[in-house]
């Protein structure tokens, strides 16, 4: 606006016969907010202070909001529409849905930690960010827990922070509770006791590096955090997810085949023998398996190759089944790959 300005005081200067035309005309072409980026940057970096008040910010985002809302005639050009098209405005809204959402005082706790207080900045000065998280927040997240590992994750990855914000949000929504993965020589002995502690920061890793290196099949910076959950959120130890990324080669249209890479085995359907020594997708291939592992297999390995996938099991015109679903493009998803539910 301030260049404007200033190229509308040099017109007038050149043109004082067409001063008040050339007024009508840039009053109609500007935008005037009740808040500037500017004073929005600074009252957020004064609110985050150690001697701020995030009350009266939030307090401040509603008036400048609803002032655009109640009146748009007082603001130029403004529409309701315009408001959230806007980048000045749809920052300050994102900023109170978020604040409102998280609370106040959970907010300030984490900015009142001279650690944690350059995340807080961030997280507040990234529109893109509050808008991922709140559209991918769940009820049932724990929030302390979620900003929590979040934290720890940004400031661990200083480079990719931006990159790979939407992984991260990921990992701590998934993370925001401890995740097992499954005891591998307790699965093989046909038991279902056992499991070992997921690290986040080693999953965050995995993905990190593999979309570095170019081997997975999607770029994560295109999917969003809730797609992301069903990447991160693999039950088993990240060395199945290396595997898996090394030796399953698959177009992401065509992800539906990795169940079929599974050779069906009737004697372990019948529960005739105990086909592996270890329950590994390395193993699973080699032997064969039922549904189960057939749907256990096509949904590791999809995630593995950054291809949201979820495993499901229930009853379809034969009886139990297990299937899987992925996403198989960006706008789509294929939810019976194997034989869905019918």
């Amino acid at each position: 606006m301030a260049r404007l300005c200033a190229v509308f005081v040099i017109v007038a200067a050149c043109c004082p016969g067409q001063e008040r035309a050339s007024r009508a005309a840039l009053r109609s072409s500007l935008v005037r907010r009740p808040v500037t980026g500017q004073e929005l940057e600074e009252r957020t970096f004064s609110a985050l202070a150690p001697e701020g008040d995030l009350g009266s910010h939030l307090t401040y985002l509603d008036q400048a909001l609803l002032a655009v809302l109640e009146h748009p005639r007082q603001f130029g050009s403004w529409d309701r529409i315009r408001v959230i098209e806007d980048p000045v405005m749809a920052w300050a809204l994102a900023q109170g849905a978020f604040l409102r959402y998280l609370g106040v005082p959970r907010m300030a706790a984490l900015a009142a930690s001279d650690e944690d207080r350059p995340f807080a900045r961030w997280l507040l000065g990234s529109t893109y960010v509050m808008e991922d998280f709140l559209e991918s927040v769940q009820p049932e997240d724990d929030l302390d827990d979620v900003l929590r590992v979040w934290a720890r994750l940004w400031h661990g990855d200083p480079e990719g922070r931006d990159l790979y914000a939407n992984l991260a949000m990921a990992c701590a929504f998934v993370f925001d509770r401890p995740l097992n993965a499954r005891d591998l020589d307790m699965e093989a002995s046909g038991s279902s006791a056992g499991s070992t502690a997921i690290d986040v920061a080693a999953r965050y890793t995995f993905f990190r590096d593999a979309a570095d290196r170019g081997s997975l099949k999607t770029r994560l910076e295109d999917l969003a955090p809730w797609e992301l959950v069903w990447v991160v959120d693999a039950r088993v130890p990240d060395s199945e997810l290396e595997w898996a990324n090394h030796h399953v080669h698959l177009s992401q249209a065509n992800w539906s085949r990795a169940y079929g890479m599974i050779r069906y085995r009737m004697d372990k359907a019948r529960g005739d023998e105990t086909l592996y020594t270890t329950y590994t997708l390395k193993e699973i291939l080699k032997r064969g398996g039922t549904c189960g592992d057939q749907a256990h297999f096509a949904s590791i390995s999809a995630k593995a190759n950054g291809i949201p996938a979820i495993a499901f099991s229930g009853v379809n015109r034969r009886g139990g089944h297990a299937w899987f679903g992925y996403k198989s493009s960006s706008q789509k998803w294929n939810l019976t790959a194997g034989g869905g539910a019918a």
